[in-house]
């Protein structure tokens, strides 16, 4: 199948569009004293050594903050896992002892796991779509399940051609990412470079939104001289009656280190059919501050209004607001 990219329009400014978080606070860190037994390398390991995008979602007073992990694991080098930290009230997160989701001997291919992703359905179930890869570092997408938050069990999925960063959309009640059903479908956007549409009756088997011509149908692409004029992927995909809003990451390279240079961006898509395009921001809603700084990962709304998170990658990881 042939892979076509859409129509983009001029990029413009848009009711829509967010300011982006401010008054950032640090509220995890990595730490090495974390450790566990990890059942697939039969070895005790430190596994958040270091720590990345991730996911918050909320829930009465409670906030549940969901993580990318690399742990030094002997002989295996960096190996990517999923943690989770639980906030109430004003307390600080405290970390999950060990991992919710990591590698086992159930499945030899994965060899690590990060970017967790929450929605809810209308049933009350939690669904966490995220990345996996194999020993050389190839990615596929994967989807978990939950009735708590807090205890997750794998599902078999497919995802068609999607290999990373899967975005379920989903509409934002007070701290809920409930799944939005449009005509019989849910909808996922995915993708490290470009960002493009898939479709599920179930929220497990997922095939790409054809064009009418048969091609696979692309959301957004890179933009020459713009701040995303390198590559695009998906942080959040919101519904609201009048337009979905697309949270995304773009970027750029840095001219001396080569090191990636983050800028989160946002476009609007039509309520009733995702696949049209209405604006995209000229302007990045959040700069990073040098070079793999400042990663937009995650946005959830409170009574209170929005609320950001960001990463430095490797680094810590912030919380701020609009």
């Amino acid at each position: 199948m042939s892979i076509m990219a859409c129509f983009q329009q001029p990029a413009t400014d848009d009711p829509h569009f967010l300011s982006g978080p401010n008054q950032q606070k640090v509220i995890l860190s990595p730490d090495s004293s974390k450790v566990f037994h990890c059942p697939w390398f039969e070895d005790t390991v430190a596994w958040m050594t270091s720590i990345y995008g991730g996911d918050i979602y909320l829930q009465a007073d409670t906030t549940f903050l969901f993580f990318s992990a690399k742990g030094s694991d002997p002989g295996h080098g960096k190996v990517a896992r999923i943690g989770m930290a639980i906030q109430t009230g004003d307390r600080a997160f405290q970390v999950r002892p060990q991992p919710i989701i990591f590698p086992s001997r159930s499945d030899p291919h994965i060899w690590g796991m990060d970017i967790p992703k929450i929605v809810e359905d209308h049933k009350g179930t939690y669904w966490m779509t995220y990345n996996t890869y194999d020993q050389k570092g190839r990615s596929t997408l994967a989807i978990a399940k939950s009735r708590d938050l807090q205890h997750w069990s794998p599902q078999a999925a497919s995802f068609g051609s999607a290999r990373s960063h899967g975005i379920i959309l989903a509409d934002h009640l007070d701290g809920k990412k409930v799944a939005t059903y449009i005509d019989g479908y849910y909808y996922l956007f995915a993708g490290k470079r470009i960002i493009q549409l898939y479709r599920s009756s179930n929220l497990l088997q997922w095939t790409p939104v054809p064009t009418p011509s048969g091609a696979e149908h692309i959301v957004l692409t890179p933009r020459r001289d713009l701040f995303d004029r390198e590559w695009v992927n998906p942080v959040e995909a919101i519904w609201k009656p009048s337009g979905i809003l697309l949270l995304y990451n773009g970027g750029v390279s840095h001219h001396v280190s080569k090191k990636p240079i983050y800028a989160a961006g946002q476009a609007v898509l039509k309520s009733d059919d995702p696949t049209v395009l209405m604006s995209r921001s000229a302007k990045a809603i959040h700069l990073s501050s040098g070079p793999s700084k400042d990663l937009l990962t995650s946005l959830n709304f409170s009574s209170e209004g929005q609320k950001y998170i960001t990463s430095e990658p490797y680094g810590n990881i912030k919380l701020g607001s609009d």
